[in-house]
């Protein structure tokens, strides 16, 4: 019922509102008077309103603002302004570099609000820039100017930055002058083709990857158009691949390889220079930049769910390149009625360097009947070691550390505590099998273990495991996690089982990766089930 209580709230401030501002009643005679200058139309307009912030006196507004203010032919100021005026007769004029003078006659008693809005009109004239070539960029400031197109602008002068691609930026200073045309043409001098610089995105690859994760993107700036080509030479010198031809239609432009030889092979595992070459006349030029084809990058977005990166119950050893980030969220909602149960976890996941990252997660499980459960961890893994060939092996440290602020449930099995795990994996492309046993010490107790030592320092082990199939874009997953209970008191289950299916997607020609999920707690010995479905988002810049 909260949120219906906030919205009805909502509705009825917004109503009062614009009740108030629709208010307005006739006070002392105003006289329009006329602006300085010919043919200048003045907009002003008259209300008497009563405000909270004054009671009397007389408010004068201005559109725009920051106008200086006269009264009888004396300043007092810029607007907004409120002046205390006794009863009587004025003449209050508003003035504004680049805007004709308005003014306005007002009958004033002086203990009564009174509002004076006055609108001042631009002193305008014109310009037109033309330019060579004829699709160069203009700009002044923030305003954008059209090459060949009049412009109505305010009076004064702008100061010009007229750019394009393969061409000598200008900057010039015009004067634009009431009621007259400005007109000026610059032919823009063209410059020679040059590299200026050349970066790569992920200088570390894995070409089995999905989409763009599976690709090497080199940037390369140039200062102007023209034609030329890629090749990637490996260690000896020897062409790997390539000539692959390139053609230069901006300054910034994007060149992919997607880890494959001549022959459509993926390239073997090593080091690789990406070259690039253009001609400037008769003059050769290139720029390179090293590249690695890595088959240890796993760069898949994994869920945050249990406060380590992975599936939903089970963490995997670390595999983001170095450098990496690993941005998203991700709920599982349980509802019955009018009851429901929703975790939802945000998480940030980074690779310091290869074969090590830190996990940030954080989140919320909101709850009808209870209250809502804020919770939150931090974990950090390390590789051991990682096999090669068709079956590899891979194991990791996990340590963790978690607060969750309710000692009766553990949804997202993430207790309070702080945990040393084993994630280990075995990988036969493309099935993946996981376990991670985990080992907890915790001074809170879950459940019906809650009132029992309270206090005292206790641990317990969850065990977890996962299998997992990733087909190109597509990833999917089952896991589950079972908690002992106290091992103070020997080895025993403390049920529920928990366990999760996923499904990711990396989206075509993005860094964006969508989730749906499935969760279930089954305890045996009452027999009761708990679903819950939900998804996701990940990115991975």
């Amino acid at each position: 019922m909260k949120p219906l209580r906030i919205s009805a709230a909502v509705i009825g401030l917004s109503v009062l509102l614009l009740l108030e501002g629709c208010t307005s009643y006739s006070g002392p005679a105003i006289r329009k008077a006329a602006a300085a200058g010919p043919s200048s139309a003045i907009e002003s307009s008259y209300q008497q309103q009563h405000f909270e912030e004054a009671d009397q006196g007389v408010r004068i507004v201005t559109i725009p603002t920051g106008a200086r203010i006269k009264v009888d032919g004396k300043v007092k100021g810029n607007s907004p302004l409120l002046l205390d005026l006794p009863t009587g007769n004025y003449l209050i004029e508003a003035e504004k570099s680049g805007y004709r003078r308005a003014s306005i006659s007002l009958s004033h008693i002086g203990d009564e609000y009174t509002k004076v809005e006055l609108s001042l009109k631009a002193i305008e004239g014109s310009l037109l820039i033309e330019t060579t070539p004829q699709d160069a960029e203009i700009h002044s400031g923030w305003k954008t100017f059209t090459p060949g197109k009049e412009e109505q602008l305010g009076v004064g002068s702008y100061e010009l930055e007229i750019g394009a691609f393969g061409y000598e930026t200008e900057r010039k200073t015009v004067a634009v002058e009431e009621g007259k045309l400005s007109r000026i043409s610059i032919d823009l001098v063209p410059v020679p083709f040059v590299f200026e610089q050349i970066s790569a995105t992920r200088k570390r690859f894995d070409p089995t990857d999905p989409g763009t994760y599976g690709s090497v993107i080199a940037s390369v700036t140039v200062s102007a158009p023209g034609d030329g080509s890629m090749i990637i030479v490996g260690q000896g010198g020897e062409i790997v691949a390539g000539p692959f031809p390139v053609r230069f239609t901006r300054s910034l432009n994007r060149i992919v390889w997607d880890g494959r030889d001549t022959k459509g092979q993926i390239a073997r595992e090593g080091e690789y220079r990406l070259v690039i070459t253009a001609m400037q006349g008769d003059l050769p030029l290139s720029v390179e930049t090293p590249i690695a084809v890595d088959r240890s990058i796993d760069l898949r977005s994994r869920p945050v769910y249990n406060g380590a990166a992975g599936t939903l119950f089970c963490p995997l050893p670390p595999s983001l390149p170095q450098g990496s980030l690993q941005a998203g969220m991700i709920f599982l909602a349980h509802a019955g009625g009018s009851d429901y149960q929703i975790p939802a976890v945000a998480s940030l996941r980074y690779a310091r360097k290869k074969g090590e990252e830190i996990v940030i997660s954080g989140g919320m499980i909101a709850r009808n009947p209870g209250s809502d459960i804020p919770f939150g961890s931090l974990s950090w893994s390390k590789t051991l070691f990682q096999g090669e060939g068709n079956v590899v092996p891979e194991a990791a440290a996990l340590v963790k550390g978690g607060y969750f602020h309710n000692s009766s449930i553990d949804p997202c099995t993430n207790f309070t505590g702080i945990s040393l795990s084993l994630p280990f994996s075995l990988s036969l492309s493309p099935i993946r099998v996981a376990l991670a046993p985990e080992l907890m010490v915790s001074t809170e107790r879950i459940g019906d273990e809650e009132e029992e030592s309270e206090g005292r320092v206790t641990a317990w082990a969850y065990g977890r495991g996962a299998i997992l199939l990733d087909a190109g874009p597509f990833s999917l997953a089952f896991s589950t996690a079972i908690r002992s209970k106290s091992l103070e008191k020997g080895v025993a289950a403390a049920w529920p089982i928990s366990s999760g299916l996923e499904l990711h997607w990396l989206l075509p020609n993005s860094i964006t990766t969508i989730s749906l999920a499935s969760g279930i707690e089954w305890n045996p010995e009452s027999g009761e089930w708990d679903y819950s479905a939900g998804g996701g988002i990940w990115i991975i810049p």
